[in-house]
């Protein structure tokens, strides 16, 4: 499984613009956020592994629709039968 390298930093910087962006409503300063490219290079690469690694896990988790199987209690003469649940 490969994730582009080029992408991975794109949303690493764009998962960092959102995560300041929130800051004030989880009780933190938005000045204290520095922007992406004042972000130290050891602080940007650990934003950008972290991103790689939770693209690459969600790539291999089966889509949601159709994945699980529904049984009778949930829908009732569908017993083994996949749905979009």
């Amino acid at each position: 499984m490969s994730v582009n390298p080029g992408r991975v930093e794109d949303f690493a910087e764009l998962f960092h613009h959102y995560y300041s962006a929130l800051a004030p409503d989880f009780g933190c300063s938005a000045e204290d956020q520095p922007e992406w490219r004042e972000l130290r290079p050891d602080e940007r690469r650990h934003f950008v592994a972290a991103t790689r690694l939770a693209l690459m896990e969600a790539e291999s988790l089966p889509s949601h629709a159709g994945a699980q199987r529904c049984d009778s209690s949930r829908a009732e003469g569908s017993e083994g039968r996949e749905c979009g649940c």
